[in-house]
């Protein structure tokens, strides 16, 4: 999927992107901001890509084992059994899609 932005030079550009459930932004005093869907003018520029999915940060605790060394990741401080302790130089955070923890 593309994130490239595409500029959209006439209505028939902007009904097009609408109905393909694009992402359109309308640019007003050099700031762009979402298309609120129910206007368009020709004094301003419209661009549009393919919808993105929504995804959110999230972050891995690590857990060390004392005996092995073996690694193992969770997303809770709550590991007590035995033999395991907190290693967090091995946290790991990243994004993930939306709904994907």
């Amino acid at each position: 999927m593309t994130t490239e932005w595409i500029e959209l030079n006439d209505l028939q550009a902007v009904a097009i992107a609408q109905s393909r459930g694009w992402e359109i932004e309308g640019r007003i005093a050099g700031n762009w901001s979402l298309w609120d869907g129910d206007s368009w003018t020709d004094a301003l520029i419209f661009r549009a890509r393919p919808k993105q999915p929504k995804v959110e940060i999230v972050k891995s605790l690590c857990w060390r084992n004392k005996l092995t060394g073996n690694l193992y990741w969770n997303n809770s401080e709550d590991l007590i059994e035995y033999g395991w302790q907190r290693f967090p130089a091995g946290d790991l955070e990243g994004e993930v899609t939306e709904g994907g923890k």
